[in-house]
């Protein structure tokens, strides 16, 4: 074999074997968990609302900010990319088609959805093999082969998220900086710049790829040129990153409150999880994408840079064999400053590391084969392919673990245990995170869609074949803070309800709540939460106990061997004795914060105390955020007690809701007609009574309501 076959084999393989490993172990789990979609997948899901389905039109404002939005518009392409080969052959007759089969079984969507990842995880590891044979020959095969192995991008890469499409250009954008650094030629700087854009267009801490790109320019071209020049790019990839999320500038307050309220959640953490930082799990990461050896082998090539500014440590380090490569300085920068961020996060997520795994396997890598070359006899050169072998082995065995993965998930094992257990004649009421199935409220929506009139008869009967349980989800709030505002002074000012807004979640842990239940499910992502501070969260840990003393466990599913997802326990209250299921309408203002109280009596004055607070004051107070948080909870409980027979549970839920919203006409007939059924007539008038003072109504529910209240005059 000649040189230059060598030379053209050497150019085409590596690259070729880092794409094909990349694609193959992500494609191995690409369908992993469907038909059931439990993952995020944001991107898709808030793309897919672009459709106007409810019958607004086709719109490109997402009203949705807590990403940016160029990688909905990218999934959209591929949802009319879908629906247009879909038409052509057969498969869809219509718009409506294409909605109800996805709903119907997700599985194509979401495959093609998938496919962004996997286009991404593959531009990330052809950007570190860039990288690292500039460097030196063979560190980019053996970065880029880490990369396509590492099980967190294995696993992210085959699923739908923003992170992946984010380090993918991140990664190129670096690229392009470290080669306008030995070049100086323009393209590359507006190269570097418009990547960092569409980075930050991608999800918004891609953004801090700017701050390497100015480091290089303050260090090869000094600070008043570098200067200029940074601004310049930065300009540019501000243009990019507006170009490829417009709406920002033209829906500016709705993306200020997605904005602040994401930031809020990372400060934060999820449910509020205070002051634990998230360093031990980053590093736990690290090492579990790397392997012990190679995540070792980090601390010197981390230090490396600092040889730079200590000449006996950079002494020392040409002894131990470790280089620092022209633009090793760009990439360690950003790696310091991300790294910086995330463990500074009281929220963590394993994808948070996309883009930063791909670089420190690059610095891994480099400093492992830098020792093996130093310090190998010189004479047998071949045996640094041996080491670079023993270093892959344990992201081999991880990678390949993770790829094989099934996505099994005990969510998806409770569904299948309530879909072979379980009836439309049991109501299940689950913590968040609990069983994914379909309930009666969504059939309910679904079929009164007028999409769903539209749709093929035939996708229309496979839908009614679907198994629907009676089951209804406890909200939550994740983070952030409940305001509400008052008049005061012909003005409108805040007034704070509860400073941690997850404090708010116990209105929904009155045992009281759910004496109507047939099965209660606990979720350790719920559960876990409150248990970590049970004297913050005492309602829950009633709840707890409560459902301990009073209810059996039917079934428990645990995460285990290829089994992901939290704890799930489901509680059978169907054979315990339980009193009647009523409960006072305004129950759930006993969780208000005290300091709200007081704030709201010295607001309201005329010597009103927090204890003498009229109850006519609520609706206007707290009107906006019980219609949005609390209303829509209490009435799929009524309903769905009404329709399995409970009908003092029922009432009490509409009476809850008659009180808060005395103008909720659906409600107040439910509330009627089953006070009514009880043999109570004076309540069922009650009830219409003063729904219809509330406001007019439409005919026919008019005509139902003077009919209970004519009934109780008699």
């Amino acid at each position: 074999m000649s040189a230059a076959t060598r030379g053209r084999l050497w150019r085409y393989l590596p690259p070729l074997l880092i794409v094909l490993l990349t694609v193959g172990l992500r494609w191995l789990r690409v369908d992993h968990g469907l038909p059931a979609f439990e993952e995020e997948a944001l991107p898709f899901r808030k793309s897919f609302a672009l459709w106007g389905w409810e019958g607004d039109g086709w719109h490109a404002n997402p009203h949705y900010f807590n990403y940016p939005s160029l990688t909905l518009y990218l999934q959209h392409l591929g949802q009319w990319a879908h629906y247009l080969w879909g038409t052509l052959t057969g498969q869809f007759a219509s718009r409506a088609d294409y909605w109800l089969s996805y709903i119907i079984d997700p599985t194509a969507s979401v495959i093609l959805a998938r496919l962004m990842g996997i286009a991404a995880d593959t531009a990330a590891a052809l950007a570190v093999w860039k990288l690292g044979e500039r460097w030196h020959r063979g560190t980019g095969l053996m970065a880029g082969l880490l990369t396509a192995l590492a099980p967190t991008l294995v696993r992210t890469g085959s699923s739908v998220y923003t992170d992946n499409p984010m380090a993918a250009l991140v990664l190129w954008s670096l690229v392009m900086t470290v080669l306008w650094r030995d070049g100086k030629a323009p393209r590359h700087l507006v190269a570097a710049g418009v990547l960092a854009g569409l980075a930050a267009g991608a999800k918004y801490p891609g953004a801090v790829v700017l701050l390497p790109l100015g480091y290089a320019l303050w260090a090869e071209l000094g600070w008043r040129h570098g200067l200029r020049l940074w601004l310049g790019a930065s300009l540019l990839a501000g243009g990019v990153f507006f170009l490829s999320s417009p709406f920002i500038l033209l829906d500016f307050q709705a993306f200020w409150h997605d904005f602040t309220f994401e930031r809020a959640h990372m400060a934060e953490g999820h449910l509020g999880t205070g002051g634990q930082l998230s360093h031990f799990r980053v590093l736990d990461t690290v090492r579990w994408n790397l392997g012990w050896l190679l995540a070792l082998l980090l601390v010197p090539g981390l230090l490396a840079p600092l040889t730079r500014w200590q000449p006996r440590l950079a002494a020392f380090w040409d002894r131990l064999g470790l280089t620092q490569p022209a633009g090793a300085s760009i990439v360690m920068w950003y790696v310091v400053i991300s790294g910086a961020m995330l463990v500074g996060f009281r929220m963590f997520s394993e994808r948070y590391l996309v883009a930063l795994i791909p670089l420190l396997a690059l610095v891994a890598a480099k400093t492992g084969l830098d020792l093996a070359r130093r310090w190998l006899p010189e004479r047998t050169p071949w045996l640094i392919w041996p080491v670079a072998a023993a270093l892959l082995v344990g992201p081999v065995l991880a990678g390949t673990q993770a790829a094989r993965s099934t996505g099994l998930t005990t969510r998806t094992l409770a569904q299948q245990w309530m879909e072979s257990n379980l009836g439309d004649d049991v109501l299940i009421v689950q913590e968040g995170y609990g069983a994914t199935v379909r309930t009666f409220d969504e059939q309910q929506v679904t079929q009164r869609h007028p999409m769903f009139t539209e749709a093929s008869p035939d996708l229309q009967a496979r839908y009614a074949e679907q198994p629907v349980f009676r089951s209804v989800s406890i909200p939550m709030v994740a983070s952030g803070s409940l305001v509400v505002h008052v008049r005061e002074g012909g003005q409108s000012r805040p007034l704070v309800v509860w400073p941690r807004g997850t404090d708010a979640n116990e209105i929904f842990y009155y045992r009281e709540l759910y004496k109507g239940a047939d099965f209660f499910v606990t979720s350790s992502a719920m559960r876990a939460r409150y248990l970590q501070e049970p004297d913050r969260f005492p309602r829950q840990m009633a709840l707890y106990y409560w459902l301990s003393e009073v209810g059996k466990v039917a079934v428990a599913f645990a995460p285990r061997g290829p089994v992901t997802g939290p704890n799930l326990t489901v509680y059978d209250l169907r054979d315990q004795y339980l009193p009647p299921g009523e409960f006072p309408p305004l129950l759930w203002l006993d969780s208000l914060p005290e300091a709200f109280r007081r704030d709201l009596a010295d607001r309201l004055g005329g010597g009103v105390t927090p204890e003498t607070i009229p109850p006519d004051v609520w609706p206007g107070v707290l009107g906006d955020p019980y219609a949005r948080f609390i209303q829509p909870f209490q009435l799929k409980m009524a309903r769905n007690l009404a329709d399995l027979g409970n009908l003092e549970s029922a009432v009490a839920y509409a009476e809850a809701i008659v009180a808060m919203n005395p103008s909720h006409a659906p409600a107040a007939n439910l509330g009627a007609w089953c006070a009514n059924k009880l043999g109570r007539p004076a309540q069922a008038a009650d009830l219409a009574r003063r729904c219809l003072e509330a406001g007019p109504k439409p005919a026919q529910l008019t005509k139902n309501l003077q009919w209970y209240v004519d009934r109780g005059r008699n």
